[in-house]
């Protein structure tokens, strides 16, 4: 919850845009079924809420990726060498190449561990996720609308997208 917690995750605009990038993410496993490809926090979201639909989630999968992704949340060492630090990087890399566009984006990377305080101390959590955020650095690449991703993924339903 700490990671996926403010305004952006209230925003259509953001959300669409997420499924559209979890699209993205699955395409990249089709192409790279050896990989581990690590998704940014927004894209998880959407990954989590598809998973709640588990027949369709099945069916989705086979469609798009060509099997059934198992979603492993146990990798979280995020040392240097590590299997998530090497995974992320590469994912990285892998998403730039196949669509010409950033893996991160502003509110959907990982943000440290949450303060002691945090579970703890509902009151002050909710009112540091009601104080406005910093204003963001400007972001390295143009987004795309929250409407393109829930048309892309539509797409994907229709059979219409490879």
């Amino acid at each position: 919850l700490w990671q996926v917690r403010g305004i952006n995750y209230e925003d259509q605009d953001f959300l669409g845009a997420a499924v559209l990038r979890y699209v993205m993410l699955l395409g990249l496993m089709r192409k790279h079924p050896k990989s581990f490809i690590v998704p940014t926090y927004d894209m998880d979201l959407i990954w989590h809420t598809h998973l709640a639909w588990p027949h369709v989630y099945a069916s989705d999968c086979i469609k798009i990726v060509g099997r059934i992704v198992a979603h492993d949340d146990s990798v979280n060492d995020r040392t240097e060498g590590s299997k998530l630090n090497r995974s992320a990087s590469q994912t990285r890399q892998l998403f730039f190449k196949a669509y010409g566009s950033a893996w991160e984006k502003r509110g959907a990377m990982y943000n440290g561990e949450p303060p002691a305080w945090f579970w703890s101390d509902r009151a002050r959590a909710a009112a540091v996720d009601a104080a406005p955020p910093p204003p963001p650095p400007p972001l390295p690449f143009t987004p795309t609308s929250g409407q393109q991703g829930a048309d892309y993924w539509r797409g994907y339903q229709a059979g219409g997208q490879d």
